[in-house]
C-alpha cells in the first residue's frame, strides 16, 4: 500500500511518539477495524483505524 504523508509531521511524530509515518506500511490492514470519524465536519472524509503494527496495538486517523 502506498501511503502519502507530510514529512514534517512524520518527523514531529517520530520525535514525540517514536513512530515515523512510513512504518504504517507494516500495519495489519486486513484485521484492522475501521470507523468513519464523524466527531466534527472535516474538509475531507476521515477514518479511524485500530489494529496491529507488529506487536503494538494502535489507532490512527486516515484522511481520504
Amino acid at each position: 500500500m502506498k501511503i502519502d504523508f507530510d514529512h514534517e509531521k512524520s518527523r514531529r511524530n517520530t520525535q514525540d511518539r517514536g513512530l515515523p509515518f512510513d512504518q504504517l506500511v507494516d500495519f495489519d490492514w486486513e484485521t484492522a477495524i475501521y470507523s468513519e470519524d464523524l466527531r466534527q465536519l472535516y474538509p475531507e472524509r476521515r477514518f479511524v483505524a485500530i489494529g496491529y503494527l507488529g506487536e503494538r496495538y494502535m489507532s490512527f486517523v486516515l484522511p481520504l
